[in-house]
């Protein structure tokens, strides 16, 4: 393992904006998404692809 120098810059206006609750909402906001996609349906089954399961309408 070895280290390496990296040229780190200053920010050159302002501060940021997204902060650890920004990220930490942003985050819960996803988690919540997802868990309505997975309750919401299974696996979907591509048509073009010659698979029997796809003919169970």
């Amino acid at each position: 393992m070895r280290e390496e120098l990296v040229n780190d810059r200053r920010r050159l206006a302002g501060e940021s904006k997204y902060g650890f609750l920004g990220r930490l909402g942003a985050g819960i906001f996803d988690l919540i998404g997802m868990f309505w996609l997975v309750r919401r349906g299974g696996y979907g089954i591509a048509r073009e692809w010659n698979d029997p399961r796809a003919d169970q309408d």
